[in-house]
């Protein structure tokens, strides 16, 4: 398994490999936000680096699959599309989406027709909008051929008991990539493992139980990213 960070936990603009390389990681997602990549020369070649260096995916972080209409869904569908093939130019790894209601599910399988097809789509569960239980978007991720990324924290919010929930369905075939943070259980706060829910010990058995191929921790804060490394390195 591959452990990485999510570059939300680091200023976009300093982006760098050297800060990559203090957190001893294997993997690095690139969280856009709502606009597309940066597409200067200096920025695309750290991306092009570490795509070269650690498992690297790319995660548009908006609903481009979701019940938008007109001018915005037709943004978020470039949005989606643009970063798909700078995933595919780069060799990147994964492509991490989110879909929002059944009318997302019918745009995302139509995206997947022309997905660059050296690229691997996972589909996240959301932390309120269909598909939010695990069950949901295990079942979608099957009917669209494509894996699941495992958000604990999200799970944590719309499940009162996270790992009942997984064991019933059985994960261990449909789970690719994880992202872990912890939560109140009603606000999606992107905590540092060991502040909040799920515990340590829950993260770990998840972990036992999905067997994933990435976790990436996602927090919003350096200093909770590195404190979450550390814990998970321990729990492992």
């Amino acid at each position: 398994m591959e452990i990485g960070i999510s570059s939300r936990c680091l200023p976009a603009k300093n982006l760098n490999t050297e800060d990559l390389t203090e957190f001893g990681i294997d993997a690095v997602e690139v969280n856009t936000g709502s606009t597309p990549l940066r597409i200067k020369p200096k920025y695309w070649k750290i991306l092009q680096q570490i795509s070269d260096d650690y498992v690297f995916s790319i995660h548009p972080h908006l609903f481009p699959f979701s019940q938008m209409s007109g001018f915005l869904q037709e943004h978020a569908q470039e949005i989606i599309s643009f970063s798909a093939e700078c995933l595919s130019r780069l060799d990147g790894d994964y492509l991490v989406v989110h879909v929002k209601g059944h009318e997302g599910a019918e745009r995302l399988e139509k995206f997947l027709e022309k997905a660059p097809g050296n690229i691997q789509v996972v589909l996240e569960n959301n932390n309120k909008n269909y598909p939010a239980t695990f069950k949901q978007t295990a079942e979608l991720a099957r009917k669209l051929g494509v894996k699941m990324n495992l958000d604990l924290g999200h799970l944590n919010i719309v499940s009162d008991n996270p790992l009942k929930e997984i064991d019933e369905y059985g994960a261990t075939d449909i789970v690719e990539y994880m992202h872990l943070h912890t939560n109140n259980g009603r606000k999606d706060q992107h905590l540092a493992l060991g502040e909040a829910k799920p515990s340590l010990e829950e993260i770990a058995q998840a972990i036992d139980v999905c067997e994933p191929e990435v976790c990436v921790i996602e927090n919003r804060e350096r200093k909770e990213a590195e404190k979450s490394l550390k814990l998970l390195k321990q729990i492992l």
